[in-house]
């Protein structure tokens, strides 16, 4: 048996149960590619209404929105 202590077991080697007080998530582009998400809802959300519009000029309108080079998302 290793004698090696896990980074999982309590300091100490004591079989008492450590109290977690929360978890935090980077979702930001860590956990979910927020661009891509953005592109791909504003496709979605804009279907109808840009329906005429050639698809070269979506996807460009699309990658602005999704960069916000307004600045909207910080604020």
């Amino acid at each position: 048996m290793d004698n090696t202590t896990s980074a999982l077991s309590p300091i100490g080697g004591s079989n008492s149960a450590t109290r977690v007080e929360g978890v935090l998530f980077d979702i930001d582009d860590t956990l979910v590619d927020l661009n891509s998400a953005a592109i791909k809802g504003f496709h979605l959300m804009t279907a109808d209404d840009f329906a005429a519009v050639p698809s070269e000029v979506r996807d460009r309108i699309a990658k602005d929105y999704a960069d916000d080079g307004a600045g909207a998302y910080e604020r």
